[in-house]
């Protein structure tokens, strides 16, 4: 019987010690869920002009909101992963329906060399605590050459953030044309105000 206590007990403490390793440690004032926290997915995807690009995303700690957090995305930069692509890495804390969930994120690109990442709730539980959740993430994206990237949550756009060398395509006919074009025409239309005199 004692031997049989013994065991029950270091199979209590194993579990115990497992479940501290996996949460994230919470900042102070902060509850810390477990379920969440932790987990982690990446995704490959090919755009219909067979564009190929990646994200990952790892739910690092979920929590009850608290008065002094609030929602927000830090961009941390780009970086070369390769010869092809180029990283972002970001991270940030969004606001969500209740602590137990987990963050997902969905890539889609919505016109050419600029992609919309989605941050998508997954309820992790079926019994949660009543309070609005505050889930911290980080992330990367990558995509080959220059790009421009906008993240958003719960139809709300967080932040976007493009590559030194990214050009838009909407840009006006008059930003386009060479500058010695708009001189040309600013020294003609001086010649015919002059030629109404004569």
């Amino acid at each position: 019987m004692r031997k049989l206590s013994i065991l029950g007990l270091m199979v209590v403490f194993a579990g115990v010690s497992l479940a501290v390793v996996n949460g994230t440690a919470p900042s102070e004032g902060e509850m810390a869920v477990t379920g969440a926290s932790g987990s982690a997915s990446a995704t490959t995807s090919v755009s219909e002009n067979g564009t190929m690009y990646r994200s990952t995303i790892q739910n690092t700690n979920n929590s009850c909101l608290s008065g002094n957090q609030s929602q927000h995305l830090d961009f941390e930069g780009f970086q070369s992963e390769d010869e092809n692509m180029t990283e972002l890495s970001f991270n940030g804390l969004v606001q969500t329906s209740n602590p137990c969930v987990e963050l997902d994120l969905e890539a889609s690109e919505v016109s050419e060399k600029v992609y919309q990442l989605e941050l998508v709730e997954k309820s992790t539980s079926e019994f949660c605590t009543e309070c609005i959740g505050a889930a911290k993430f980080r992330g990367t994206f990558s995509a080959p050459g220059d790009y421009r990237v906008e993240l958003v949550h719960d139809g709300e756009v967080l932040g976007t953030q493009k590559t030194p060398g990214f050009q838009d395509e909407n840009r006006t006919n008059e930003e386009t044309e060479p500058k010695e074009a708009t001189v040309w025409e600013g020294i003609s239309s001086i010649f015919k105000w002059f030629n109404s005199f004569l």
